[in-house]
């Protein structure tokens, strides 16, 4: 049996379609004074046999103010975002941080720079 099989999803993935859009004009709020956007666009082909996805296409725009990504980012990931900017692949500005997001398939970009994971299991298919 397949792992769907077995937690009994079947008819809940019977529901979808393999291959799903996202399209968000303009998502946004504002925390603590700052705005929060993402705009973009995804499309992604999933196995639901397997639990994960086959494939992956996105581009987004991603802006935060820096209360708000600071304390996303806390202090384990602190000194990831440092040097993300210091390498270009986020754009901060001193009020706020910024960058592009693009995934085709296993290739992550921010900036348009590869985006580095740790190890495999980074990676959400």
């Amino acid at each position: 049996p397949h792992a769907a099989d077995e937690n009994g999803l079947n008819e809940l993935f019977a529901c979808f379609s393999e291959q799903q859009e996202l399209k968000l004009d303009n998502f946004s709020f504002e925390h603590q004074g700052q705005q929060v956007s993402l705009s973009g666009e995804s499309s992604a082909r999933f196995d639901f046999a397997a639990l994960k996805a086959r494939s992956m296409q996105a581009d987004f725009n991603l802006k935060g103010g820096a209360i708000f990504v600071n304390e996303l980012a806390g202090d384990d990931y602190g000194p990831a975002l440092a040097e993300m900017c210091r390498q270009g692949q986020v754009n901060f500005d001193g009020s706020s941080y910024q960058s592009r997001l693009t995934i085709n398939d296993k290739d992550i970009r921010l900036n348009g720079l590869p985006l580095k994971l740790q190890s495999e299991s980074d990676a959400v298919y």
